[in-house]
């Protein structure tokens, strides 16, 4: 199966939070440590609009205590990626949430 992927990006955690309430998106890559607004901010401001309750946010973050990660997890993020990211496993991880959110592309 395959999926047509678009990577947006933001600078900041405000014009991330601009970019969901703009387009509709399948996934969100989320990192915490943004300027303006963190991205724990901007996850549970996500979390509040109807049509973001059941989309995929992915924390990325360097903070890999284990309280930094369940408190992540319990403020709205799907899952949490550690930094530095090793690309296999971000690319299984979108793998894994694509293939459970978004719509296949026509071949």
């Amino acid at each position: 199966m395959f999926f047509n992927i678009e990577l947006v990006t933001a600078a900041d955690g405000l014009s991330g939070l601009e970019l969901v309430q703009e387009q509709r998106f399948d996934l969100v890559l989320l990192d915490i440590n943004l300027p303006l607004m963190d991205g724990l901010q901007v996850c549970k401001k996500i979390r509040c609009l109807p049509e973001y309750q059941e989309v995929p946010i992915i924390a990325i973050s360097a903070h890999a205590l284990k309280k930094d990660i369940q408190y992540a997890l319990e403020s709205g993020f799907e899952d949490y990626l550690v930094k530095p990211v090793d690309i296999r496993s971000l690319k299984a991880l979108i793998d894994q949430y694509i293939q459970k959110t978004a719509t296949p592309a026509l071949p």
